[in-house]
This record gives structure tokens, sequence and C-alpha cells, in this order.
């Protein structure tokens, strides 16, 4: 699908993924001329490697965008899940959990519905098979626009907005060409990830994750009768698991408690592997440009916050930036970029902190309030684990835990646990 290529738009967005093609919709909504760029030429293009592990927190937001429907018709499942740590197995209640669910649907599923969507918006021009080349700076600090190549033709094109939107992930070339700095904190595990068919977990069709001394592995239910499983491997271990990543992969899984029926499963893909994907968090000082998904925040991706967190920042910068759009304020507009980026990470840094700290290849058993008391609490005290599971579905910070109440559980279930011992 090509759309006629316009010189002037309110908001250009580079990269159609789901998080881009949130934006846009968000914007054209609110009656803003929007440009999507998008490189590939298939509007049924995605993101082949993904945990597809939506969070409760992305929920409202896929209903603000009108997608839930559709979501659900192709197959996407309501998740829910549970952890195994070192002192058994968390088992949040589904009854509660199912009041902030969120869904585990393939990035196959996902990208062209929202794409589809956004590009069905009359304010939307989606202009596939464009590629960025550049930005059009006016001076050293002000972006007012980009260039962008047909990769039919090979013709460029000058494209000018009031905002450009870098929603082009992990490795984002809007960041690169605005010299975006990043904070960045190591992750020292491999993952590998495959997908099986005809794959029993003894939770039935919710999700199951385990944390496996320095190692982390989960098991998805996701659309299409499939299961992704992934590992994230501890780098200690990584050179002895490579010389037959094939068979410990599957082995793997078999040792785990109440593990998955690897023998009577089949699986339909290859294992790719992901090399330590650190935390990164970028920073910079440019005017007329915003960064939302990956581009913004790239996290460990064992905790599968990625979309999720995204379509959060797609939402912010929206509602942040909107009215100065519509009013033509650059003052306003600048100002009100600098509050988005504020509120992205006032509103994420608690668990940008946990997840990146695990990352380092520890195992759980500190921080404040201490890990090892919520999660063996977790174990024995149903309300523990329902609050902890709100945690874990991104509806609430870890200082939202830190009340009279919740502590007091942690004691009550401490002196359980000592009592069945």
């Amino acid at each position: 699908m090509k759309h006629k290529c316009k010189n002037k738009y309110d908001v250009i967005i580079v990269g159609s993924g789901p998080v881009g093609s949130a934006a846009a919709i968000l914007y054209a909504e609110q009656g803003l001329s929007v440009g999507l760029i998008e490189k590939s030429k298939d509007i049924n293009s995605y993101k082949p490697v993904c945990t597809h592990f939506l969070q409760g927190v992305a929920t409202p937001i896929l209903k603000k965008l009108k997608v839930v429907d559709e979501i659900e018709k192709s197959g996407a499942i309501k998740n829910f899940i549970q952890l195994w740590t070192k002192w058994g197995w968390i088992k949040p209640d589904p009854a509660v959990s199912a009041e902030h669910h969120g869904y585990n649907v393939r990035r196959k599923t996902l990208d062209p519905i929202l794409r589809k969507r956004a590009a069905a918006h009359e304010n939307v021009t989606l202009l596939q098979g464009y590629k960025m080349t550049t930005l059009i700076f006016s001076g050293p600090k002000k972006v007012i626009g980009v260039e962008a190549a047909d990769l039919d033709g090979g013709e460029k094109h000058k494209l000018f907005a009031n905002l450009i939107v870098g929603a082009d992930g992990r490795n984002s070339v809007v960041a690169k060409k605005i010299n975006a700095s990043y904070e960045k904190r190591k992750n020292n595990r491999t993952f590998y990830v495959s997908y099986y068919k005809d794959l029993k977990l003894t939770s039935g069709l919710i999700s199951q994750l385990w944390f496996w001394g320095k190692h982390v592995a989960y098991a998805f239910p996701c659309d299409g009768d499939l299961t992704l499983l992934c590992i994230g491997l501890h780098d200690e271990q990584l050179a002895e698991f490579k010389k037959d990543y094939k068979s410990n992969f599957h082995n793997f899984f078999k040792e785990l408690p109440d593990g998955p029926d690897m023998d009577s499963a089949e699986r339909v893909a290859n294992i790719t592997v992901g090399p330590n994907m650190d935390t990164q968090r970028a920073v910079h000082q440019v005017e007329g440009v915003a960064l939302i998904g990956d581009a913004m925040l790239s996290i460990d991706p064992y905790a599968g916050t990625g979309v999720a967190f995204g379509l959060l920042s797609a939402d912010w910068l929206v509602e942040k930036t909107c009215r100065s759009l519509l009013e033509n304020d650059p003052i306003a507009l600048l100002n009100s970029v600098r509050d988005y980026e504020i509120i992205h990470k006032k509103k994420l840094k608690e668990h940008e902190f946990i997840i990146s700290s695990y990352s380092s290849g520890r195992e759980f058993n500190y921080i404040f309030p201490p890990e090892r008391a919520v999660l063996s609490s977790a174990v024995y005290d149903q309300k523990v684990a329902n609050k902890l599971d709100l945690f874990l579905n991104r509806e609430v910070n870890l200082s939202d835990l830190i009340t009279f109440s919740f502590l007091a559980r942690l004691v009550r279930a401490q002196f359980l646990r000592a009592f069945k011992a």
C-alpha cells in the first residue's frame, strides 16, 4: 500500500510497528495530519522475535486504539502468569488477574492490525517502501523535517513537520541522527527463543516463568495454537550451552520444576539467539524530535515489557504534545516534549531499576522491600501473590507495594512459611 507523499504534516513518525502506528492513530484521532514512514513494502510485515506478552497496563491503550475486538478474534490469549522461584510457585488468582489482564499475541498478528488501523485513518498517510535517510535541520539543535527515499524508484522526498517522532526501535536511526546519548545498564544474559506446537503446560493456557538460579525461562501460549519458549542464559554457562544449543534448549525445559512436556511437542521454528540486550535509555537535547518505544527505552527482554512500555510512551507523548501541535505553538511544543520525557522516566524508573538490576545476572535475593520476603510470601499468601501480579502487569510501581497492610501480609506469610517448614 503506497499513499501519495505530501511535503507537510503536523507530525512525522518514523517506524510503523505497534508503537509508531499507535502514536499515528492517537494523533490522527485529535485531528492532526500524520506522515507514517515505513521502509517495508508489505503492510503485513512484523518483528519476528518478541516475547508477545503484553502486560495489563497496555489493555486500556488497546481499547483506546479500538483494536481489542480484532485482537481477540485473531486468537490472542488473555494472559495470566505463574512464577516459580526457589521458594515454590506463585499463583495469582485468575479471577483477580482477569480484572487487569493483558494479551499474549504474536507480532505477526499485532503489527498488521495496528498498521492497517493507522493506514485506514483519513488523517494518516502511510508511506510504505520509504526509508528515512536523514533529518532536516534549521539550526544545530532544531529539526524541521526528514528526507525519505522511495525504495522503488530511489526518488528522495523532503517532508516537513512540527514534530518528528522516532519509533524505529532499539537501533533507532532517528536517535543516531540527533547524536542521542544513552544511559546503559549491562545485561549478562543471552536469550534463546523458539515456538512449539502441541506443547502441554502443567498450567494449561496460563503463562509460566521460572527464575532458575541466575537464568530465567518462560513459556507463553499465544495465538496460532503456538507456545513461545525462551531461555535467558547467564553468560557463565553460555560457552557450554552453545556446544549443542538445540539439545540443550530442549533439555533445559525438561529439567524445570513442572516444566512443559517437551517430548510430545514439535518445534516449528528455528531457535533464535538474542545476545546481551543491554537496558538503554536515550537522552538528547534536540528540538523538534521525540523518541518513543524502544527508541526511547530499550529494556531487558526477560520482562516482556517492550510493547507495553512502548504503547504507554506513545500515549503519554500524544497526551502531552497534542495541544501545542494543534495550536502550532513551537515554545509550548518544546516544553511539552520535555514534560513527556520527564513523565516517561518518572513513571517507569522503578520498573526500569528492578528489571535492569536483575539483568546484571544476579539471582532474586535483595532490594527493598526485600525480594526474598515478597517472593517467598507470595507462595504462601494469596493476597500478596495478587498484589505482586499487579506489579508484574506494570499496573503499580514498587513504591505502591510498600503499605502497612502489605507489609503486615508479608510478616503473616513468613510466620506461615516457618510453621510449614
